[in-house]
This record gives C-alpha cells, structure tokens and sequence, in this order.
C-alpha cells in the first residue's frame, strides 16, 4: 500500500512531534542529559538523570522536533526533573522561566544555591522539600503564596527573601528549616497554615504581621529561639499548639484580642514567665501547661471560659476568677497536676461560682467544686451548706490528712478522693 505525498508528509510531521517531545540536549555536565517535553509551544524540563552532578545550567531554549522552543518551566506534568538527583551542587536557570512545578527539586541533598528568575510566578508544592544543602533563596515578587511543604526540612537553609507579594505561608513550608535565621514575615500575610515554621530553631526575631487573621497549629512549634511574641488583634483565631515548645519564650503580648484559641497554644514552653493584656473568651484545655515559669496571668473581663487544665505544670498559686466566667471551673479533674495552685478566689459580682478560704463551690454553697492542689492545709471541715462534692472534688491534694464531714453526709464518689494517700475522712 503505497500512500499520497501530502497524507505521507502530515504522517511524518505527527512523528516528529510526537517523538520530538522527548528529545533531549546535552547539559552542562559531561555526558549526562536534560529532557524536555512540549508544553503548547514551550519546553519543560522533564528530567535529570540520577548520574548529574555538580552545577547544571538550563538552556534559555532547547530543539524538539527540528524546531526551537523557549524554556519557560521546570517539571512537566506528572514529571519531577529533578526529585532526588543526589549530586547536583547548583542550578542556573534562564531568564524566561515563569513555574517551578511541584516536587521539582525535592530531595536534592547537596543542592547549595539556586537562582530563581524574575519571571517565576508559581513554585509548586514541595518544590525544594528536602534540599538540606540550600543555603538561601530569593523569592522574586509576583509570587502570591509559599506552598505546601515547599522549603520543609531544608536543614541548612538561613536567609530567605520573600516579597510583599505573599499573602499565605502553607502547610509546613519552613518546617525543619533549623538554620533559618534571616527571615521577615511579608507585612500583608493573612494566613499562616499549620507546621509553616515547625522546629525552626535558629529564628528569634519573629514579627507577625498586624493583618494576619489565621495562626495554623503548630505552626510555630520547636521554634526554640523566640524570646517574645505579640498576637495582633487582626487575629480570628489560633489553632492548636501554635507556640508550643518554645522553650526560650519569657513573653507573651496578646493584645487584648478576642480571638478564639485551640488547645495547647503555649504547651511546654517551659520558660514564659509573662503574659499580658489576656482578654480572650475562653482559655482552652493545655494553653499554658508545663509553663513552670509562669506565677501569675490576670485573665480579662471578656473572658466567660475557664479550663483549670491550661495551667497544669504551671507555678500559678492563685486563680483570680473574674465575674465574667460562666463555665468550665466545674470540671475538678482539670486541676489535677495543678499542683502550685494554693488559692482559688472568685469576683464576688460572678453569678456562678463563689470561693472561701481558696476553696471553689457554685454560687450558692450547695456543691464543693474544687479544693486546691497545693492549698497548705492538712485538715478541712466541709462546710454545713455543702450537700454535694463533685468527682475529683479533692484529688491529688496529697498533703491533706483529714476532711470532716457533716453526719450522714454521703453525696461524693470514690473519684472526689482519688490520690489522696494520706487523707482520712471523718463525720462529725
């Protein structure tokens, strides 16, 4: 069968671009070379060999086809060029390069410097995950968002230049960068996704910015370097262990804001001593625990949510209730670990809950809510009044010996004395 010259000349012309989409040119490393792919009428890289090493310079253009077509993006669908190519030191790219596809460069261990041209308005996701050697990047503008994981666990990297530009910093895209030192915040971020600085270390001179309105958990976790921190009232909410481990953290400056705040906020950070200008609705479950510095926090008139397990492992020896708290104190087995907290005492204006001598009840006497922990008392006579005393009411309170109930008095559980080796219960 013997075909026509104009269907045999469309024929050759389709294998020519078909093939020719996988053509390659040699690169800037010996024998070793680039692929690319088209991409409508312009090239991508679509691969690095294992073997390359050293520094790799990607042409402004490249031949597929017989013909010439400008390189304008690293990473092709479905194509990572140059994911765990071990040996390369340092990557040149043209001018003309507008994306940086995802997982592009993720693994490159000893890749040391990389410029990233003018022209790039995207970096995908995970682009550099992993390239322990980088040691500082420049983000050019236009770029609107840092993205998932994108610098995470870059070991070595220090300095980092982003542009106003950036309004989100994703999901774990600094995390592990443990050298990270030389780094602003972009004034107009809005959002900081959870784990975006998790364990950088290094980093102290931290300024969030006065528009952000989201702080993503742990988002600041393990960054160990932070002296102090100021949340700006922008701020709607605080998700969980967003400052947790930051062991050198003396200060906390919340502003006075009213955002709402996920459990775990300051967990661990083991040297706060000072929280100031604390108004928040609420204090969720762990916000300040194993904070053993910290001796005292005036809580705000906003406040209507008091979880007693925020200050576990605190060195707080007294909760001062203002009148604005309606909930959360009931719960005993929240204090339990609490163990400075000497005092409970309540804003006598609050119309649930009372306090005398330190001790908590409901408002009108009827229920025992808590006995503290570290109250230095070895001997407590239930008042008259109280009819009932809640679970975990007295437990832990190990330096207690003896609790006088009134006569027939039986409204309390196993629980209301748990841990309490040497307390023995009498009636009158």
């Amino acid at each position: 069968m013997f075909l026509c010259g104009g269907k045999m000349k469309k024929i050759l012309l389709f294998l020519s671009f078909l093939f020719g989409a996988f053509l390659t040119v040699q690169a800037q490393t010996g024998f070793y070379k680039l692929q690319y792919m088209l991409d409508g009428s312009e090239a991508c890289v679509s691969k690095c060999p294992q073997q390359m090493s050293g520094k790799v310079e990607v042409p402004e253009k490249t031949r597929l086809g017989g013909q010439e077509y400008p390189v304008t993006k690293v990473g092709c669908l479905l194509y990572y060029p140059f994911k765990d190519c071990r040996g390369i030191t340092e990557v040149v790219l043209p001018f003309g390069v507008k994306k940086i596809e995802s997982e592009s460069f993720r693994g490159c261990v000893r890749l040391k410097k990389i410029n990233l041209p003018s022209a790039v308005k995207e970096i995908g996701y995970s682009a550099f995950d992993g390239c322990e050697s980088l040691d500082s990047v420049m983000v050019p503008q236009g770029i609107p968002m840092i993205q998932l994981n994108t610098f995470k666990d870059c070991k070595n990297l220090k300095s980092v230049s982003l542009p106003f530009t950036v309004k989100e910093i994703g999901k774990g895209s600094f995390s592990g960068c443990a050298n990270l030192s030389d780094f602003k915040i972009p004034s107009f971020v809005v959002d900081i996704d959870d784990e975006a600085f998790m364990n950088c270390s290094s980093w102290s001179d931290v300024t969030l910015p006065s528009v952000v309105k989201k702080i993503g958990g742990e988002s600041f976790s393990g960054c160990s370097s932070i002296v102090e921190i100021a949340i700006p009232s922008s701020v709607s909410y605080v998700w969980n262990a967003a400052f947790s481990k930051c062991n050198g953290l003396k200060k906390v400056d919340l502003k006075g804001c009213a955002f709402g705040g996920g459990e775990g906020m300051f967990e661990l950070c083991e040297n706060l001593e000072s929280v100031e200008n604390f108004n928040l609705g609420s204090v969720p479950a762990r916000m300040f625990k194993g904070c053993g510095k910290l001796k005292s926090i005036s809580l705000g008139s906003a406040v209507s949510f008091v979880n007693p397990n925020a200050f576990v492992g605190t060195s707080i020896e007294e909760l001062v209730v203002p009148k604005s708290v309606e909930g959360g104190l009931e719960y005993a087995e929240n204090y339990v670990g609490w163990e400075k907290l000497k005092k409970i005492s309540v804003d006598p204006a609050n119309k649930k809950y009372t306090s005398v001598d330190g001790v908590l009840y409901n408002k009108d006497k009827s229920k025992l809510l808590r006995f503290p922990t570290g109250k230095e008392s070895d001997e407590f006579v239930l008042p008259a009044s109280v009819k009932q005393i809640s679970d975990y009411a007295f437990a832990g309170c190990r330096g207690l010996k003896k609790l006088v109930l009134p006569k027939d008095f039986s409204a309390f559980s196993e629980n209301s004395f748990s841990d309490c080796p040497y307390l023995n219960v009498e009636m009158k």
